[in-house]
């Protein structure tokens, strides 16, 4: 909403629709060597759902330094990504316990602009996850809610030295 400095991301997690077990995935590929792939697991009993997904995205990238500049070298900065996400929860009369845990890691090739730098990288980090336990009263008319998350976000750039850079960092 208005309200929300930065944005909102809301995930969903895919939760099993019937008892039982059912796989998913997908495989998709594109332009630049870009390849996505998802596979992944739901499950359904006894009061219990649960998930357990793998992603995975990869691609050649492209070159953001403009032709213009005389140390374009037309080198590509790619990117790298996976998640692992974990879900489960449980459901009783009006109430439902359920956990999330997400593990996330991805690189990418930077440039120090206007200069094509091969050896420049990224990689950035992040895990997170939750427990919430929500109630229904009132006929479904009101549901409170306590949710505990926490997260971690590492993130690092490395710059090796190169013939067309000498600095490191």
């Amino acid at each position: 909403g208005s309200g929300a400095l930065g944005g909102v991301i809301n995930l969903v997690t895919r939760r099993a629709t019937s008892d039982g077990i059912q796989p998913f995935g997908e495989l998709a590929g594109g332009t630049n060597n870009t390849l996505r792939g998802v596979a992944g697991v739901t499950g359904r009993a006894d009061g219990f759902d649960w998930m357990v997904t793998a992603q995975s995205l990869s691609t050649r990238g492209s070159n953001v330094v403009a032709p213009r500049f005389w140390q374009n070298q037309n080198e590509r900065d790619g990117f790298r990504g996976s998640v692992l996400t974990a879900a489960l929860g449980y459901s009783f009369g009006q109430s439902r316990i359920d956990g999330l845990l997400r593990w996330r890691d991805n690189v990418t090739g930077v440039d120090d602009v206007p200069r094509d730098d091969p050896n420049y990288t990224g990689r950035d980090r992040n895990w997170t996850g939750f427990l919430r336990g929500a109630t229904t009263l009132l006929d479904g008319r009101w549901t409170t809610t306590l949710r505990v998350s926490a997260s971690e976000d590492r993130r690092s750039y490395i710059n090796q030295p190169d013939p067309s850079n000498s600095a490191t960092t």
